[in-house]
């Protein structure tokens, strides 16, 4: 069971409750300070069942600065990692994080497939088996910033890598953690661009021109657009101003 204490930030209180969980024979397997202010504790206890849980209740709240007590479905620490499991296997390009020993901390799904191994099997691959002439945590310790659009090659195929360090607040390179590592495919990113200015600069073939006037003001506005020169756009709210406007700055 896990159970949330909502309780003062005082010195000691902590060793209270787990004194009392002691008195009971109930082993405390993990816990955690949580909270906007650091005011609940989360306890995971294996073998506390629900009987022993609504005995202890009233105990919990006999505490000093314990304001209340209730079951919870997850650690915090859980929930993090649940909730970053799945918008990292939301995510179609590889992602990798990697400690500065070079080994392969944690991937995505993305990434897993690309190394041809699953997900489990990833935590202490080194990322040299795969990345030739690569070796990032020099280049963390050297750089100690974002890197964009580097260009690297995996398992053969080159790819523009995006480096985020993991540092501390400290600025030195002992207190580096690693880095995170996202990969995207060099020979898509061309095409990528392409289909997003195609999406958003579609021109003037995208008006619908539903009458002769809305005709008339579409073949003024492609003889205005060339023109070096600023172009003032009439309508009622909902007529498609921007949508003419973006298709002037296009042509």
């Amino acid at each position: 069971m896990r159970i949330k204490v909502h309780c003062q930030n005082r010195i000691g209180i902590l060793r209270d409750i787990l004194n009392l969980l002691v008195e009971y024979g109930i082993n405390v397997a993990r816990g955690e300070v949580g909270g906007e202010h650091g005011n609940a504790i989360y306890l995971h206890c294996p073998n506390l069942i629900n009987i022993q849980f609504q005995a202890l209740r009233p105990k919990f709240e006999a505490i000093a600065g314990v304001f209340g007590v209730k079951r919870v479905g997850l650690m915090p620490s859980e929930r993090r990692h649940m909730e970053l499991n799945a918008l990292l296997g939301a995510l179609e390009f590889p992602v990798l994080s990697i400690d500065m020993g070079g080994s392969i901390v944690a991937a995505n799904r993305a990434a897993a497939q690309l190394l041809g191994v699953r997900v489990d099997e990833v935590p202490g691959i080194p990322l040299s088996r795969y990345a030739e002439d690569f070796d990032l945590p020099e280049l963390v310790r050297a750089n100690k910033s974002r890197i964009n659009g580097l260009r690297v090659k995996v398992k053969g195929d080159v790819f523009l890598a995006d480096i985020a360090p993991l540092q501390s607040e400290h600025d030195d390179s002992e207190a580096m953690a690693g880095a995170v590592l996202t990969l995207h495919r060099a020979d898509r990113v061309g095409e990528r661009i392409y289909n997003v200015r195609k999406q958003e600069l579609r021109g003037f073939d995208s008006i619908f021109q539903s009458s002769k006037v809305m005709a008339a003001v579409v073949r003024e506005a492609r003889r205005m657009a060339p023109l070096d020169a600023p172009l003032l756009i009439e309508g009622e709210t909902g007529t498609g101003k921007e949508l003419l406007a973006r298709a002037c700055h296009s042509l």
